[in-house]
């Protein structure tokens, strides 16, 4: 997403190593974040006033969700309300169905609740209860991960939650270990579910990544990728992972290419 010099806004699409980004459709949102990686071109966006919508920045088709700038679930004004929300995009092959799922989650005398609701793309036009209730969780705002036909939300402490597309039913998956004093993040990463943070209280790193193993397979292992100790480092460079976040995005193997 590029500000040109006249003040409008485009999406561009770009392939690293391949050719130079390509101007694709124009947009008026404000300030808007992708939240999910393209899939079969539709991509989920966030805006901090209008809220949520999809995109498919190819054809310049735009839908905007209702209910999503501060959802009627989290009005603060209602005697019980939830306080955290997280957003994915899923997809089932099967129906050819596209899906937004939206999870939240709230304590409520000391009790850990969750909630979730579906929004059918291509469907009636509002969001609607599921029949199953999540498992119990306080949500991290990671955005939902699409991966295997099941949605993934991330919890605190590293624990997430899978909605499967299809069934619309629930799973958990254990985090990898030692994430529960962590800040913990999650993401794809070679078609796998990827799992990286560093130690609370550690500001510069160690960075620890982990994927999921022989997910489709259900004998999931998690194995530690790599281990990045900042510290080892000169300054110089120990300077460039002084970020807010820092987020893998590929998978090299220089021995198998």
């Amino acid at each position: 997403m590029i500000l040109e010099e006249d003040g409008s806004s485009y999406f561009y699409v770009w392939q690293p190593g391949g050719s130079p980004p390509t101007k694709r459709m124009p947009h008026k949102f404000h300030r808007p974040a992708p939240l999910t990686r393209p899939l079969h071109g539709l991509v989920l966006i966030c805006c901090p006033s209008t809220g949520y919508h999809v995109c498919n920045p190819s054809t310049g088709e735009t839908l905007d969700l209702p209910d999503t700038a501060l959802p009627a679930k989290m009005n603060n004004r209602l005697p019980f309300y939830h306080r955290r929300v997280a957003y994915g995009l899923g997809y089932y092959s099967t129906t050819d169905e596209y899906k937004v799922v939206r999870l939240f989650s709230s304590t409520y005398k000391g009790n850990n609740l969750t909630f979730c609701e579906v929004f059918d793309l291509g469907g009636a036009p509002y969001w609607r209860p599921i029949a199953g209730r999540p498992p119990a969780c306080i949500l991290d705002e990671n955005p939902g991960i699409f991966l295997d036909e099941c949605v993934h939300f991330l919890c605190r402490g590293g624990r997430i939650i899978s909605f499967d597309v299809r069934s619309e039913t629930f799973g958990v998956v254990e985090p990898p270990p030692n994430t529960w004093h962590a800040s913990v993040r999650m993401t794809e990463l070679d078609g796998c579910l990827c799992v990286y943070h560093e130690n609370i209280g550690h500001r510069h790193g160690p960075y620890h990544i982990w994927v999921l193993r022989d997910y489709a397979k259900q004998q999931r292992r998690w194995e530690q990728l790599c281990r990045i100790d900042p510290m080892a480092w000169q300054e110089s460079d120990r300077k460039q992972l002084r970020s807010s976040w820092i987020a893998p995005l590929v998978m090299y193997d220089g021995d198998s290419g």
